[in-house]
């Protein structure tokens, strides 16, 4: 592509640079090609290998040429309006889709009911990320429950319990401390609590998925079912994004009263969008293929749709949790690893996500990152840093920082990153441990 500019000598031709960015299963490729009248046109092509990112990366065109594929093969040929409240699961011409995927997900999970939404934010870590909502919104106030390896703090006195009417909340998989579980005996502990002072309890399931993969969570040697995992629970949230690869969403699950309540609550906060299909659609795929199992292959010839673009199931969640242990393991005892430049928080994970944290500082991490990504074939180590600062109270974090760690990350094994050689992750990782002992060498 050429473009002519007015200057003094119209004979001359200013060069520029097209790029041309193509996203598949976590690696980005990015073709440069610098050319002018009289320039012979040069193409470079560098890649991207992603270790942090567990989906595909995909363009917005592939992603909703996807949807176009799963609207074929579910036969969805309507649109939902304002979440179809007043229509019902099935068969018939007059029946919603919406209705048919919620009713799906609460008998997967054992629930009456099933709503919907279009982020998880109204049902899931109220107290940690969502900016007070409750309070806030609702008037509600909090108390929070210590929960650390002595116990769950439920021995305190009833007196602290008598303005909590409404439900506590546990994460059953938690993502603030690296995804460590609740323990089966403190999940029954809460529901004979919550029980006793007529309390609901509800579950963050935000990667409920995940966490059947965990050792705690089986009886007679057989793992739990969904709908067993969240049996005590009053209600249970899970999302359709994170392990699902969903583009958003998450569903609320509970009785039949609770749901049709919720659905109220939904509009009055502004959560009832005039159409919901791209969102639903897309975790009700993703629910499909990553954990039922089942490959949704576009058949027809329709120029829109490209079945290379379809998403192979190719791990399940035990087996993303298995390579995140081996790659735990790899460089946890790696010898460039002696002073314990990277931590893993838990040093065994419990599930196919852990923290990571770092010794040197954000700036210092991401410098020598890039380092890596032109040295060594370019390999990404990790896109998503966060600082550890001093002010944190408590939690791991707080002793990580009293460690001498300055920053953080979250690594999840999903099917893009999970298929990348072993071999790889140790040669990216060795650069940056080595790297980092020479910067501490030479006192930089």
């Amino acid at each position: 592509m050429q473009v002519n500019r007015p200057s003094r000598d119209r004979s001359k031709t200013v060069a520029t640079t097209t790029l041309l960015l193509v996203v598949l299963t976590g690696v980005i490729i990015i073709s440069s090609a610098v050319g002018g009248r009289h320039q012979d046109e040069q193409n470079e092509e560098k890649v991207i290998t992603m270790l942090q990112s567990p989906h595909p990366i995909y363009s917005p065109i592939e992603k909703l040429q996807q949807t176009i594929v799963d609207c074929k093969k579910f036969g969805i040929t309507e649109w939902d309006i304002y979440g179809d409240f007043d229509k019902q699961a099935g068969s018939a011409s007059s029946a919603s889709f919406l209705r048919s995927f919620e009713n799906e997900i609460s008998q997967e999970f054992g629930k009456e009911d099933g709503v919907f939404m279009p982020s998880g934010g109204r049902t899931s870590h109220l107290l940690l990320h969502e900016q007070d909502g409750y309070r806030e919104l609702c008037g509600l106030d909090a108390i929070p429950l210590p929960h650390n390896d002595i116990g769950l703090g439920l021995g305190a006195s009833p007196l602290l319990y008598q303005h909590v009417q409404d439900y506590f909340e546990e994460q059953r998989q938690n993502n603030d401390n690296g995804g460590k579980i609740t323990p089966w005996k403190d999940i029954i502990q809460l529901r004979k609590f919550a029980t006793t002072h007529d309390i609901k309890l509800h579950c963050d399931g935000a990667r409920i998925f995940e966490a059947t993969t965990a050792t705690g969570y089986s009886q007679h040697n057989n793992k739990l079912s969904l709908a067993e995992l969240v049996d005590p629970f009053d209600s249970v949230y899970i999302s359709f994004y994170k392990g699902l690869g969903g583009m958003s969403g998450a569903m609320l699950l509970g009785s039949k009263e609770f749901c049709d309540e919720a659905r109220v609550w939904l509009r009055r906060f502004g959560g009832n969008l005039y159409t919901l299909l791209p969102y639903a659609i897309s975790g009700w795929a993703g629910y499909k293929r990553h954990w039922k199992d089942i490959t949704i292959i576009n058949n027809d010839d329709d120029e829109n749709t490209n079945d290379d673009n379809v998403q192979q199931p190719t791990m399940t969640f035990q087996d993303k949790k298995d390579k995140l242990v081996h790659i735990v393991k790899e460089l946890s005892s790696s010898s460039n690893n002696q002073k314990s430049i990277l931590l893993f928080e838990p040093s065994i994970p419990e599930v196919n996500m852990v923290h990571c944290y770092l010794r040197p500082s954000k700036e210092t991490c991401e410098l020598i990152r890039d380092e890596i990504i032109n040295e060594y074939n370019g390999i990404s180590i990790f896109h998503r840093l966060r600082p550890i600062e001093e002010e944190e109270e408590d939690g791991v974090d707080y002793v990580a920082f009293q460690k001498g760690y300055r920053c953080k990350f979250e690594l999840s094994i999903g099917e893009s990153n999970g298929n990348i050689p072993t071999e790889i992750w140790i040669q990216a990782w060795s650069a940056f441990f080595n790297k980092v002992t020479l910067l501490s060498s030479s006192g930089s």
